[in-house]
Protein backbone atom coordinates (compact mmCIF):
# COMPACT_ATOMS: atom_id res chain seq x y z
CA UNK A 1 0.00 0.00 0.00
CA UNK A 2 1.03 3.70 -0.54
CA UNK A 3 1.84 5.89 1.88
CA UNK A 4 -1.49 7.83 1.39
CA UNK A 5 -3.61 4.48 0.88
CA UNK A 6 -2.07 3.35 4.49
CA UNK A 7 -2.62 7.02 5.82
CA UNK A 8 -6.29 7.14 4.64
CA UNK A 9 -7.36 3.69 6.09
CA UNK A 10 -5.51 4.72 9.53
CA UNK A 11 -7.52 7.74 9.61
CA UNK A 12 -10.53 5.70 8.47
CA UNK A 13 -10.06 2.75 11.06
CA UNK A 14 -9.34 4.84 14.02
CA UNK A 15 -12.61 6.95 13.53
CA UNK A 16 -14.96 3.62 12.89
CA UNK A 17 -13.59 2.32 15.88
CA UNK A 18 -13.65 5.39 18.59
CA UNK A 19 -16.75 7.21 17.11
CA UNK A 20 -15.44 10.40 17.75
CA UNK A 21 -13.46 13.00 15.55
CA UNK A 22 -11.21 13.94 18.76
CA UNK A 23 -10.50 10.60 20.26
CA UNK A 24 -9.51 9.03 17.13
CA UNK A 25 -7.23 12.34 16.21
CA UNK A 26 -5.53 11.94 19.87
CA UNK A 27 -5.28 7.55 18.89
CA UNK A 28 -3.53 8.90 15.63
CA UNK A 29 -1.19 11.24 17.49
CA UNK A 30 -2.77 14.03 15.18
CA UNK A 31 -4.92 17.78 15.26
CA UNK A 32 -8.30 16.98 14.36
CA UNK A 33 -8.38 19.13 11.30
CA UNK A 34 -5.42 16.96 9.85
CA UNK A 35 -7.54 14.13 10.89
CA UNK A 36 -10.85 15.88 9.31
CA UNK A 37 -8.50 16.63 5.74
CA UNK A 38 -7.09 12.80 5.84
CA UNK A 39 -11.24 11.66 5.71
CA UNK A 40 -12.21 13.89 3.07
CA UNK A 41 -9.65 13.46 0.96
CA UNK A 42 -10.67 9.66 1.42
CA UNK A 43 -14.21 10.94 0.33
CA UNK A 44 -12.99 12.61 -2.44
CA UNK A 45 -11.71 10.16 -3.69
CA UNK A 46 -14.01 7.44 -4.05
CA UNK A 47 -16.51 9.99 -4.32
CA UNK A 48 -18.87 9.16 -2.01
CA UNK A 49 -18.91 10.00 1.54
CA UNK A 50 -17.68 7.38 4.44
CA UNK A 51 -19.48 9.04 7.66
CA UNK A 52 -22.10 11.02 8.77
CA UNK A 53 -22.14 12.65 12.20
CA UNK A 54 -24.88 11.57 14.66
CA UNK A 55 -25.46 13.15 18.14
CA UNK A 56 -23.75 9.93 19.39
CA UNK A 57 -20.92 10.60 17.11
CA UNK A 58 -20.17 9.10 13.65
CA UNK A 59 -21.73 5.99 11.58
CA UNK A 60 -20.62 4.27 8.89
CA UNK A 61 -22.59 5.34 5.62
CA UNK A 62 -23.39 2.32 2.88
CA UNK A 63 -20.40 3.57 0.83
CA UNK A 64 -18.17 3.33 4.43
CA UNK A 65 -19.80 0.09 5.09
CA UNK A 66 -18.50 -1.13 1.58
CA UNK A 67 -15.27 0.49 2.35
CA UNK A 68 -15.09 -1.38 5.31
CA UNK A 69 -15.75 -5.10 3.59
CA UNK A 70 -13.58 -4.42 1.02
CA UNK A 71 -10.64 -3.68 2.72
CA UNK A 72 -10.72 -4.91 6.29
CA UNK A 73 -8.44 -8.03 5.36
CA UNK A 74 -5.77 -6.21 3.86
CA UNK A 75 -6.05 -3.78 6.57
CA UNK A 76 -5.85 -6.03 9.35
CA UNK A 77 -3.00 -8.26 7.11
CA UNK A 78 -0.75 -4.80 7.02
CA UNK A 79 -1.07 -4.34 10.77
CA UNK A 80 -0.10 -7.69 11.48
CA UNK A 81 2.68 -7.18 9.31
CA UNK A 82 3.67 -4.44 10.76
CA UNK A 83 3.37 -5.41 14.35
CA UNK A 84 5.71 -8.67 13.47
CA UNK A 85 8.35 -7.35 11.56
CA UNK A 86 8.75 -4.77 14.75
CA UNK A 87 8.38 -7.90 17.39
CA UNK A 88 10.88 -10.41 15.13
CA UNK A 89 13.62 -6.95 14.92
CA UNK A 90 13.23 -7.06 18.63
CA UNK A 91 13.01 -10.55 19.38
CA UNK A 92 15.46 -12.89 16.67
CA UNK A 93 15.25 -15.57 18.51
CA UNK A 94 12.03 -15.66 19.17
CA UNK A 95 9.44 -19.17 17.82
CA UNK A 96 7.25 -17.38 15.97
CA UNK A 97 3.23 -19.20 16.46
CA UNK A 98 0.38 -18.64 14.85
CA UNK A 99 -3.33 -19.87 15.20
CA UNK A 100 -6.55 -18.95 13.40
CA UNK A 101 -9.82 -17.50 15.22
CA UNK A 102 -11.27 -20.85 15.11
CA UNK A 103 -8.88 -22.30 17.23
CA UNK A 104 -8.10 -19.10 19.18
CA UNK A 105 -10.05 -20.63 22.57
CA UNK A 106 -8.09 -23.62 22.37
CA UNK A 107 -4.72 -23.04 21.01
CA UNK A 108 -4.07 -19.50 23.05
CA UNK A 109 -3.99 -20.91 26.58
CA UNK A 110 -1.50 -23.83 26.26
CA UNK A 111 0.74 -20.93 24.30
CA UNK A 112 0.42 -18.64 27.25
CA UNK A 113 1.56 -21.79 29.89
CA UNK A 114 4.42 -22.11 27.40
CA UNK A 115 5.57 -18.43 27.96
CA UNK A 116 5.22 -18.62 31.16
CA UNK A 117 7.04 -21.20 31.49
CA UNK A 118 10.26 -19.44 29.83
CA UNK A 119 9.64 -20.22 26.21
CA UNK A 120 10.02 -17.37 24.66
CA UNK A 121 7.00 -17.04 22.04
CA UNK A 122 6.09 -14.13 19.34
CA UNK A 123 2.34 -15.16 19.07
CA UNK A 124 -0.39 -13.95 16.34
CA UNK A 125 -3.52 -13.99 14.42
CA UNK A 126 -3.72 -15.08 11.12
CA UNK A 127 -6.55 -16.89 8.91
CA UNK A 128 -6.45 -20.44 7.82
CA UNK A 129 -6.15 -19.30 4.10
CA UNK A 130 -2.48 -17.53 5.21
CA UNK A 131 -1.13 -20.13 7.34
CA UNK A 132 0.27 -22.81 5.48
CA UNK A 133 2.02 -20.47 3.13
CA UNK A 134 3.56 -18.46 6.18
CA UNK A 135 5.26 -21.04 7.48
CA UNK A 136 6.60 -22.16 3.95
CA UNK A 137 8.09 -18.85 3.58
CA UNK A 138 9.81 -19.13 6.74
CA UNK A 139 7.71 -16.08 8.60
CA UNK A 140 5.99 -18.76 11.26
CA UNK A 141 7.54 -21.47 12.69
CA UNK A 142 4.40 -23.61 14.28
CA UNK A 143 1.15 -22.62 13.25
CA UNK A 144 -2.17 -24.44 14.03
CA UNK A 145 -5.69 -23.95 11.96
CA UNK A 146 -8.20 -26.27 10.93
CA UNK A 147 -7.73 -28.52 8.12
CA UNK A 148 -5.00 -26.83 6.07
CA UNK A 149 -3.21 -27.32 3.26
CA UNK A 150 0.09 -28.74 3.11
CA UNK A 151 3.01 -29.61 0.97
CA UNK A 152 6.65 -29.99 0.60
CA UNK A 153 8.98 -28.90 3.74
CA UNK A 154 5.53 -28.68 5.54
CA UNK A 155 4.76 -31.26 8.04
CA UNK A 156 0.99 -31.19 9.49
CA UNK A 157 -0.13 -33.27 12.58
CA UNK A 158 -3.68 -33.78 13.90
CA UNK A 159 -4.05 -32.45 17.43
CA UNK A 160 -7.21 -33.72 18.62
CA UNK A 161 -11.25 -34.01 16.65
CA UNK A 162 -14.04 -31.41 18.18
CA UNK A 163 -17.17 -32.57 17.72
CA UNK A 164 -19.36 -29.88 15.44
CA UNK A 165 -22.37 -28.72 17.46
CA UNK A 166 -25.22 -25.72 16.47
CA UNK A 167 -24.48 -22.48 17.87
CA UNK A 168 -27.75 -20.31 17.85
CA UNK A 169 -29.17 -17.19 20.04
CA UNK A 170 -31.40 -17.50 22.92
CA UNK A 171 -34.50 -16.76 21.02
CA UNK A 172 -33.86 -18.93 18.30
CA UNK A 173 -36.64 -21.64 17.53
CA UNK A 174 -34.03 -24.31 18.24
CA UNK A 175 -32.61 -22.80 21.68
CA UNK A 176 -34.39 -25.34 23.83
CA UNK A 177 -33.55 -28.73 21.82
CA UNK A 178 -30.97 -31.19 23.24
CA UNK A 179 -29.87 -32.25 19.86
CA UNK A 180 -30.62 -31.51 17.03
CA UNK A 181 -30.36 -33.15 12.97
CA UNK A 182 -28.59 -31.34 10.33
CA UNK A 183 -31.25 -31.90 7.88
CA UNK A 184 -33.40 -29.70 10.38
CA UNK A 185 -31.45 -26.92 9.57
CA UNK A 186 -32.45 -27.02 5.57
CA UNK A 187 -33.35 -24.28 4.23
CA UNK A 188 -31.96 -22.17 7.69
CA UNK A 189 -29.93 -19.51 6.92
CA UNK A 190 -26.28 -20.63 8.47
CA UNK A 191 -23.60 -18.05 9.65
CA UNK A 192 -19.68 -19.13 8.47
CA UNK A 193 -16.32 -17.50 8.07
CA UNK A 194 -15.69 -16.94 4.18
CA UNK A 195 -14.02 -19.44 2.60
CA UNK A 196 -11.51 -17.38 1.26
CA UNK A 197 -10.38 -16.83 4.90
CA UNK A 198 -10.80 -20.27 6.00
CA UNK A 199 -11.49 -23.07 3.14
CA UNK A 200 -10.94 -26.45 5.36
CA UNK A 201 -13.73 -24.93 7.81
CA UNK A 202 -15.97 -23.76 5.32
CA UNK A 203 -15.78 -27.06 3.11
CA UNK A 204 -16.02 -29.52 6.19
CA UNK A 205 -19.59 -27.73 7.23
CA UNK A 206 -20.65 -27.51 3.62
CA UNK A 207 -19.93 -31.35 3.14
CA UNK A 208 -21.50 -32.20 6.27
CA UNK A 209 -24.91 -30.69 5.12
CA UNK A 210 -24.50 -32.10 1.23
CA UNK A 211 -23.98 -35.31 3.45
CA UNK A 212 -27.73 -34.68 5.00
CA UNK A 213 -28.99 -34.27 2.02
CA UNK A 214 -29.37 -30.49 1.66
CA UNK A 215 -27.67 -27.70 -0.27
CA UNK A 216 -27.02 -25.34 2.80
CA UNK A 217 -27.58 -21.60 2.88
CA UNK A 218 -24.57 -20.59 4.37
CA UNK A 219 -24.00 -16.88 4.66
CA UNK A 220 -20.59 -15.55 4.94
CA UNK A 221 -20.10 -14.22 8.45
CA UNK A 222 -18.03 -10.90 9.22
CA UNK A 223 -15.13 -10.64 11.74
CA UNK A 224 -14.23 -8.59 14.17
CA UNK A 225 -12.40 -5.17 13.14
CA UNK A 226 -10.57 -3.43 16.21
CA UNK A 227 -13.35 -3.59 19.26
CA UNK A 228 -16.44 -3.06 16.43
CA UNK A 229 -19.18 -5.90 15.54
CA UNK A 230 -19.21 -5.63 11.68
CA UNK A 231 -22.36 -7.37 10.93
CA UNK A 232 -24.45 -7.51 13.79
CA UNK A 233 -27.26 -9.57 11.76
CA UNK A 234 -24.82 -12.48 11.45
CA UNK A 235 -25.26 -12.84 15.30
CA UNK A 236 -29.01 -13.73 14.94
CA UNK A 237 -27.67 -16.32 12.56
CA UNK A 238 -27.87 -20.17 13.26
CA UNK A 239 -24.04 -21.98 12.90
CA UNK A 240 -22.20 -24.80 12.56
CA UNK A 241 -19.12 -25.24 14.46
CA UNK A 242 -17.03 -26.41 16.74
CA UNK A 243 -18.06 -27.36 20.30
CA UNK A 244 -16.90 -24.82 22.84
CA UNK A 245 -16.48 -24.60 26.49
CA UNK A 246 -19.46 -22.63 27.98
CA UNK A 247 -17.13 -19.93 29.23
CA UNK A 248 -16.48 -19.73 25.48
CA UNK A 249 -19.66 -19.10 24.56
CA UNK A 250 -20.42 -16.12 22.89
CA UNK A 251 -22.96 -13.54 24.57
CA UNK A 252 -26.65 -14.77 24.07
CA UNK A 253 -26.13 -18.08 22.24
CA UNK A 254 -26.32 -21.65 23.33
CA UNK A 255 -24.93 -24.54 21.67
CA UNK A 256 -26.75 -28.06 20.57
CA UNK A 257 -25.31 -31.05 19.65
CA UNK A 258 -25.48 -31.96 16.60
CA UNK A 259 -27.64 -35.83 15.65
CA UNK A 260 -24.57 -36.48 13.26
CA UNK A 261 -21.35 -37.74 14.25
CA UNK A 262 -19.27 -34.71 12.35
CA UNK A 263 -15.74 -33.33 13.82
CA UNK A 264 -13.41 -30.66 13.03
CA UNK A 265 -9.74 -31.53 13.50
CA UNK A 266 -7.32 -28.72 15.03
CA UNK A 267 -3.90 -29.51 12.87
CA UNK A 268 -0.39 -28.10 13.63
CA UNK A 269 1.64 -27.17 10.97
CA UNK A 270 5.62 -26.56 10.98
CA UNK A 271 8.61 -27.05 8.75
CA UNK A 272 10.44 -30.94 8.39
CA UNK A 273 13.40 -28.58 8.20
CA UNK A 274 13.57 -27.09 11.79
CA UNK A 275 14.29 -30.49 13.01
CA UNK A 276 17.48 -29.03 14.38
CA UNK A 277 15.99 -25.80 16.04
CA UNK A 278 15.70 -27.23 20.03
CA UNK A 279 13.19 -24.05 20.63
CA UNK A 280 10.71 -25.43 17.93
CA UNK A 281 10.70 -29.00 19.07
CA UNK A 282 10.20 -27.66 22.31
CA UNK A 283 7.26 -25.90 21.14
CA UNK A 284 6.54 -29.13 18.98
CA UNK A 285 6.80 -31.39 21.93
CA UNK A 286 4.74 -29.64 24.41
CA UNK A 287 1.52 -28.91 22.30
CA UNK A 288 1.74 -33.08 21.22
CA UNK A 289 1.86 -33.86 25.08
CA UNK A 290 -0.90 -30.96 25.47
CA UNK A 291 -2.68 -33.61 23.21
CA UNK A 292 -2.17 -36.54 23.72
CA UNK A 293 -3.36 -35.38 28.25
CA UNK A 294 -6.27 -33.74 26.17
CA UNK A 295 -7.27 -37.42 24.51
CA UNK A 296 -6.93 -39.26 28.23
CA UNK A 297 -9.52 -36.58 29.36
CA UNK A 298 -12.91 -37.72 30.11
CA UNK A 299 -15.40 -35.53 28.40
CA UNK A 300 -12.58 -33.90 26.32
CA UNK A 301 -12.11 -34.61 22.51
Amino acid sequence: MTDVAVGALAAFYAVLEERMIGRAASRLGVSQPALTQRIQSLERALNKPVFVRTPAGVELTPAGRVLLQETRASWELWQRTVAGLREDADRPGAVRAAYTLTTEQQVAGLLREMTIDGHDLVVRRLWTSEMSRSVAEGKIDVAFARHPEFWGDLRCELLWETPLVLNVPVGHSLAGRTVVSLRELAGEPLSVVPRSLSPGSYDIVESACLRAGFTPWLVPSLHLVGRVRVSPDVRRLAGVGPALQPEEYAPGSVQIPLEEKVSMGLHMISRHSDGSRPQVQAVLAFMRAAAAARRRSPGTS
